[in-house]
């Protein structure tokens, strides 16, 4: 090691005692800040709680220019800084809502390397004088993108504003990067890996286990309001650590915080983006100081905040991701100590969620009008436009507008732009859109299906996040899961669906469907008819017990159902609870696919078509370890089509399997290409920037 070497390691470790008073470096924050010093452009995917920010607020005290950080809140900017000034480092946040004055003080400490650290906002990348001051005397040795995920699309946190990074870094000459998050599966990893790097500049990746041991986790369904409530009045009783509440919308933010603060004997406040913004300042404060102990809130709340002792994460709403659901239980337990997170939920709101979500498609005519709308803006003129206040469509078409090129945002303050047009619309624009808001909504609802099997799933829930995030993580050894520790649910002799069960139901859920003029679905889904099919109840008791029967189905439906299941209930041979036997095609193909059975022969026990076996197939791939399926899917892609579908992926992508299909010369089927996708997006979790 050269002498060179030697003393930036005193240097670092010199700061890291003296000027942020930590005894020694998690892994592996000192190789990344090796990397940072040494220039090298970096994406890391560290825990809550693993010190993330550590990794760029210590080398920026050795670069000789400012670090720039992009980061999503001005909450959690505001902290940093405060915090930064406890240990005598000096900060500025560059948000929208400081005066002018103030902006142009921050500036000017900005030229003159007056501050190691600044925090920016994204809707501040490319305002006008931030622009002017890159060309001329700002300079940025190290540009941080914090909450690196929002700049996915695939991400559950999406922010466009966050797709200007790569334009802000081409203005700054191209400093090196450090990209870090919390929670990222494989195909955000990509997107992120696409969005900020290149050829010239690769990203070095680093990723620490996302397990967090200390975290129990536990899943309850409840049938009707009264059970959930009942249960989580329990639950916050019998804890006595500070609690972050997730109630998922602000109208029932607002309904649950009104009915603890009824009921709790501790204070309860609320917190969402509705509230004045000095009410929201306080929330934090109390929280953040210990002087409150209980939120409810929506995901608004969490990230901005620095407590490690919080020791219950509590959902009482359905998350849409598990990618979601995980950022917001890494809240609980950053002290180390024994934390727990609880999601307690009614089986009408994972329902009501699918519902929503199976038939919220992309709004066409929205788009077409959006777009026409800045197609008559003029040609090379700034033009401030203002969007319906929460339109969030319009932001994401005017960011899709602004990559393919059609239009430069020059600046942004909630929904007013500030906007060029730079060249005429083609015709098939809009289209073009459409078809990618498409794409994204097909891949929310891949996202919801993994939730679904996470909150019904027997497997070690901790094992299962792992999974979805493609690491291997083991049980933990104590308080692991509400799953761990139980025996393996019961299997009786009906626990292959009774098929005649299955004809009647499906015979009267069509008859009720035309009457209702309604599609047979919304009567009664897939998985509701199996679960009766294999349950036979024989009490409104047990029909509730069956998935996809909620309170008002089973009003509605429950004394029809029962009497169709009678007949085939008393020639059955019951020998375990309808909880313990439920299973779907879903399960039961996979159970096949372990057992080696031909995807024909599959197709026919589960009753299903070819291509949503594919679709259980390719899940199966995605949620399961691949020593469980390799041997399977190397019978049917034999090892030298395997390789010739994977270089065309490496060279094409996997957004598209056309394009795929044609280099091969329509050799390979779709149905190949889209398992050998499965396999490709599983093992090559980060594959080369091309």
């Amino acid at each position: 090691m050269t002498s060179g070497n030697l003393k930036m390691l005193s240097q670092i470790d010199y700061l890291l005692h003296h000027r942020f008073g930590l005894e020694q470096f998690r892994s592996p924050q000192r190789e990344i800040i090796l990397g940072v010093l040494a220039g090298k452009s970096q994406l890391a995917i560290l825990p809550t709680g693993s010190g993330k920010s550590l990794c760029y607020q210590l080398p920026s005290l050795l670069l000789p220019h400012p670090t720039v950080v992009v980061s999503p809140l001005v909450a959690l900017m505001k902290d940093q800084v405060d915090g930064l000034a406890k240990a005598q480092i000096r900060a500025h946040a560059l948000v929208g809502s400081l005066s002018r004055d103030e902006q142009q003080k921050i500036l000017q400490d900005w030229a003159g390397h007056q501050v190691p650290l600044i925090y920016l906002a994204p809707e501040r990348l490319l305002h006008p004088e931030v622009i002017e001051g890159l060309k001329n005397q700002l300079k940025i040795s190290l540009l941080v993108v914090d909450e690196a995920h929002c700049i996915s699309e695939w991400g559950h946190d999406f922010r466009p504003d966050y797709r200007r990074i790569r334009e802000f870094r081409e203005l700054a000459g191209n400093p090196p990067i450090l990209a870090l998050t919390a929670t990222a599966s494989p195909r955000v990893r990509r997107d992120i890996g696409y969005q900020l790097g290149s050829p010239k500049f690769p990203l070095v990746y680093h990723e620490s286990s996302i397990d967090r041991a200390n975290i129990s986790l536990g899943v309850q369904v409840t049938v009707s309001a009264r059970e959930q409530k009942q249960r989580v009045l329990d639950t916050l009783l019998n804890n006595d650590r500070p609690t972050i509440i997730y109630a998922g919308t602000r109208r029932r933010t607002e309904e649950w915080a009104k009915w603890l603060t009824s009921v709790m004997p501790r204070p309860v406040a609320m917190y969402h983006a509705g509230l004045p913004s000095s009410v929201r300042r306080l929330v934090q404060e109390q929280f953040g100081q210990g002087t409150l102990n209980i939120v409810v809130a929506t995901t608004a709340f969490g990230m901005g905040i620095n407590r490690r002792d919080v020791g219950l994460v509590l959902h009482v709403a359905v998350p849409e991701s598990i990618a979601a659901y995980y950022q917001e239980v890494g809240r609980a337990g950053r002290d180390g100590s024994p934390a727990q997170a609880r999601m307690i939920v009614r089986y009408h709101d994972i329902e009501q969620r699918e519902f929503r979500l199976n038939g919220t498609m992309p709004d066409y005519s929205a788009i077409t009008r959006l777009v026409t709308a800045v197609a008559n803006f003029p040609l090379q003129r700034l033009v401030r436009w203002e969007l319906d206040e929460e339109d969030q469509l319009g932001i994401i078409v005017l960011a899709a507008l602004h990559e393919m090129q059609m239009v430069t945002i020059e600046g942004r303050s909630g929904y007013v732009v500030s906007l060029t047009r730079q060249a005429d619309f083609d015709p098939t624009v809009a289209e073009s859109i459409g078809k990618r808001l498409q794409q994204q909504h097909q891949y929310r609802q891949e996202q919801f299906r993994l939730m679904k099997t996470y909150i019904f799933g027997q497997d070690c829930r901790r094992v299962q996040v792992g999974q979805y995030f493609g690491q291997c993580l083991e049980p933990a050894s104590v308080n692991c899961c509400d799953n761990c520790g139980k025996q393996p649910a019961l299997v009786g002799q009906n626990a292959n669906p009774n098929w005649s069960a299955v004809a009647q139901l499906r015979q009267w859920r069509r008859e009720k469907s035309e009457l209702a003029h309604v599609s047979p679905y919304i009567v009664l889904s897939d998985q509701a008819v199996h679960s009766l099919a294999y349950a036979l109840p024989q009490t409104l008791e047990d029909l509730q017990l069956c998935p996809g029967i909620g309170p008002v189905k089973r009003e509605r439906y429950g004394r029809e159902l029962l009497a169709i299941l009678r007949p085939f209930a008393s020639s059955a041979v019951m020998t375990s609870e309808p909880s313990q036997i439920l299973q779907t095609p879903k399960t039961l193909a996979m159970q096949m696919f372990r057992e080696g059975l031909p995807l024909g022969e599959v197709e026919k026990r589960v009753e299903r078509s070819r291509s949503t076996v594919i679709e259980y197939l390719q899940e199966w791939i995605q949620t399961r370890d691949p020593d469980e399926w390799s041997s399977y899917v190397r019978r049917l892609l034999p090892t030298d089509t395997y390789r010739q579908i994977f270089a065309e992926f490496h060279r094409l992508g996997t957004e598209r399997l056309r394009p795929v299909y044609e280099a091969l010369s329509g050799t390979v089927p779709y149905d190949a290409l889209r398992v050998a996708r499965a396999v490709f997006q599983r093992e090559l979790t980060f594959p080369p920037v091309s």
